[in-house]
């Protein structure tokens, strides 16, 4: 057998590491995840209840793990372009988005026409909720939601609310309670605003009377007296921090309403070893105290979901608010 020679062996051994390099799956990059900073894209403004959600997660991980992340927030478009950024980003876990209602199930029911398919994202894990407080301009004489349906049903021409577009959790919830009251909801104006600091500048201001967001965005504003809340959306009992405001159910309008979910996901074909590390570090975080504490801080509690049940869940509330959608002539 002849011998290579060193010039033929040199030759063939770069173009094996250049095809062993190459063809190497991301999966094998995974073991080692994260080595470089990762992204979380928000497609809201800075301030707003995702993007504090993305910091406590980021925080966290960044205290407790040395993981470097860097929040970068992307508002316009009803997040659409953000959620497009981040589908047409190399599926190697250092773009990722992050998710809630107003990027996936409220796309999926409200618009027609999407650059993407919600259901071909990686669904990573579902990570904090927090409840949705309903409040009114304090320039406005009414103090409690059944005198916000009085004043509708005698005069909605005159009512304004702010919302975030038809694609926004914010829009949804003062849809559902507009349409619990019975009022024509045609006949109200609906102010489109960027971002949860414009709209708390709207309602503040006077220049909108009713809107709906996170309680733990809302809450410095609710203190300093500049927004009236007049029921928080939950899951269970008041909230300690505002224990004269009802819940949707006392305020007599049971079943109305959705909380505020925080999830991780990414582009399609992430690699099952990155969604796992995420899955292990959110389901740790979960029910270790210091994230307990730093989510409390700013109204937000874990809400841990892996993987697949993230998705389930996801789909299942597309499902429903699409049907819903089509009933209150919100699809685009």
């Amino acid at each position: 057998m002849k011998r290579m020679s060193m010039k033929k062996a040199v030759t063939v051994f770069l173009a094996l590491g250049s095809f062993l390099l190459g063809g190497l799956s991301l999966e094998a990059f995974a073991l080692e995840y994260p080595t470089k900073p990762i992204t979380l894209i928000v497609g809201f403004a800075a301030g707003g209840g995702n993007s504090l959600a993305a910091q406590v997660i980021a925080g966290y991980l960044t205290k407790k793990h040395k993981w470097q992340i860097n929040v970068v927030n992307k508002p316009g478009g009803n997040s659409v372009p953000a959620v497009h950024e981040v589908y047409s980003s190399r599926p190697d876990g250092y773009t990722l988005l992050v998710d809630a209602s107003s990027s996936s199930s409220i796309q999926y029911a409200t618009m027609k026409e999407l650059p993407y398919k919600v259901e071909d994202r990686t669904f990573i894990a579902r990570c904090i909720s927090s409840p949705n407080v309903y409040f009114s301009s304090p320039a406005r004489p009414w103090k409690t939601l059944r005198e916000i349906a009085d004043f509708l049903k005698r005069d909605p021409e005159n009512f304004k609310w702010a919302a975030l577009g038809n694609t926004s959790l914010t829009t949804f919830n003062v849809y559902l309670f507009l349409n619990a009251t019975g009022a024509d909801i045609s006949r109200t104006k609906k102010v489109d605003v960027k971002g949860g600091p414009d709209l708390f500048a709207s309602i503040a201001g006077g220049h909108t009377d009713f809107s709906q967001y996170g309680v733990g965005a809302t809450m410095p504003l609710i203190e300093a007296g500049k927004l009236r809340p007049v029921s928080v959306i939950s899951t269970g009992d008041r909230l300690k921090r505002l224990p004269g405001v009802p819940t949707m159910k006392e305020a007599g309008f049971p079943n109305t309403g959705l909380i505020f979910w925080i999830g991780l996901s990414g582009p399609p074909g992430l690699p099952r070893e990155i969604v796992e590390k995420w899955n292990q570090r959110m389901q740790e975080a979960s029910t270790d105290p210091e994230f307990i504490e730093m989510s409390e801080k700013v109204f937000w509690s874990p809400d841990y979901q892996p993987s697949e049940e993230f998705r389930r869940t996801t789909m299942a509330e597309c499902k429903n608010l699409k049907e819903l959608s089509q009933r209150m002539g919100l699809s685009q």
